[in-house]
């Protein structure tokens, strides 16, 4: 009953809440699954991913093959910034669940995180080859071609991406630095300051803004560009 109300508190947002439950829980049965587990889930909302990353080495301890297990302890080590790590937990949950599109993707993202952008790029792909239109896969993959300098197919997703989100600052900023890599400076900076609208204080983007600028004789402009990017 203290885990189904803890479940109840966590769909209500009410984590901290839940997370005590749970640990009334454990108190009593430190090896009660289902605690373990929804704990993990609340603490990884709460960003506490140390925490929640041992929730799930528990709910492995006692079942290895556990597929949320090694899932979410692969996003634990992946927000923690340990991309080896979780590429090796997701790699285990993708035996078991090969067509996961956002495994495939989160697998994808750690592969681009660890520098490997062409095997980033082939998770990516798998993911569109089961739904074509699957958002993260193709905004991701528009920015692992952006670093391996594929700028015209990099657009191709990026456009995308903005017929579903036209107001999405990041892929507005990416599309810019395409443009601005392709030698259209004029464009790149339209979508440079279409992307500040939403996110006026990004200094990337006011950076790479003052840079388009300098490249057509703008330099007054560049300047107040580069002074706001260091303000």
């Amino acid at each position: 009953a203290l885990v189904n109300k803890g479940i109840t508190q966590s769909r209500l947002g009410n984590h901290k809440e839940a997370i005590t439950l749970y640990d009334r829980v454990l108190e009593i049965d430190p090896e009660y699954f289902d605690a373990l587990h929804c704990k993990g889930d609340s603490l990884a909302v709460l960003s506490k991913h140390d925490e929640a990353l041992s929730c799930y080495e528990q709910t492995l301890a006692i079942d290895p093959n556990y597929f949320d297990g090694l899932y979410k302890k692969g996003l634990a080590l992946a927000n923690l910034q340990n991309h080896d790590e979780a590429i090796s937990y997701f790699d285990r949950a993708l035996e078991i669940e090969p067509a996961n599109i956002a495994l495939l993707v989160n697998r994808g993202i750690s592969a681009s995180k660890a520098g490997n952008q062409t095997e980033a790029i082939s998770f990516y792909d798998r993911a569109l080859e089961i739904d074509p239109n699957y958002f993260d896969a193709i905004h991701n993959k528009g920015l692992a071609l952006i670093k391996t300098k594929q700028y015209e197919s990099a657009l191709s997703c990026l456009d995308k991406t903005l017929e579903v989100d036209p107001y999405h600052a990041e892929v507005l900023f990416a599309k810019g630095v395409c443009l601005a890599n392709l030698g259209k400076h004029q464009l790149a900076i339209s979508y440079f300051e279409k992307s500040l609208e939403f996110n006026p204080q990004e200094p990337s983007t006011l950076y790479t803004l003052g840079c388009s600028l300098l490249q057509i004789d703008k330099k007054s402009e560049a300047l107040e560009y580069f002074d706001r990017a260091i303000a």
